[in-house]
């Protein structure tokens, strides 16, 4: 999950708003990495995110392919 969010992360390090904006490529791109990281939060054992908060606290909808 980690390494979804650090990619999406430096696909638009370096671009300003407009340019993520009008880059398709990288919209895409980064959209993709958040919701692999939504299906791999998914595929946790609610017993492991029930003993951590951080990811029990997470927002399904915030990084669910699904919403």
């Amino acid at each position: 999950m980690e390494e979804f969010a650090h990619r999406a992360i430096s696909y638009c390090n370096d671009l300003s708003r407009e340019e993520f904006e009008t880059n398709h490529l990288v919209q895409d791109a980064v959209i993709r990495n958040i919701e692999l990281t939504g299906e791999a939060r998914s595929r946790i054992p609610e017993s492991i995110r029930a003993a951590n908060r951080a990811i029990a606290s997470a927002h399904p909808a915030a990084v669910s392919p699904r919403c």
